[in-house]
């Protein structure tokens, strides 16, 4: 970022708060993580936060609030928080992983990467696999499940 000119800052921050590592999920680490951004955002009087999820992130969300907590919910491209005082806005909402990757690669940044000490064993990691299972079968099927939570068949709902 130093080298390309661009401004930033980078905030440490202890997830772990006492824990071992073995007791934290993905979920307390986002929570804690989001927080610190809320902060953030507030002392810096910003308005709008925009996170790096991706198509994959938003399908396999889909997929694990589906399975593992029994709702239909995803991820939005554009989420206002407070009451409208914060945005979160998703600007890689409809690229796919590869596609950051390679653009990645051919712009000379390091290829992004999950540094989570517990990912490969994941309920994302087991769902991510699964979906790329599919692809074998089913090529659009990274698609088909992002666009099913806007093609909503409310006659055919419980």
């Amino acid at each position: 970022m130093k080298e390309k000119g661009y401004p930033f800052e980078i905030k440490k921050l202890d997830i772990l708060k006492g824990k071992s590592r073995k007791d934290i999920t993905c979920f307390w680490c986002s929570w804690n993580r989001r927080k610190a951004l809320f902060e953030f955002a507030q002392e810096h009087k910003c308005a709008k936060i925009a996170l790096g999820h991706h198509k994959d992130d938003i399908v396999q969300t889909i997929l694990m609030n589906l399975l593992f907590e029994g709702e239909i919910s995803a991820m939005a491209p554009n989420q206002e928080m407070f009451g409208g005082k914060l945005s979160l806005i998703r600007p890689l909402a409809y690229v796919e992983e590869r596609e950051i990757e390679e653009l990645a690669r051919l712009s000379d940044f390091p290829v992004p990467h999950c540094a989570c000490p517990n990912a490969k064993t994941s309920k994302r990691t087991a769902v991510k696999d699964f979906i790329n299972g599919l692809e074998a079968v089913c090529p659009p099927v990274k698609t088909n499940i992002f666009k099913s939570v806007q093609r909503i068949k409310k006659d055919y709902l419980l």
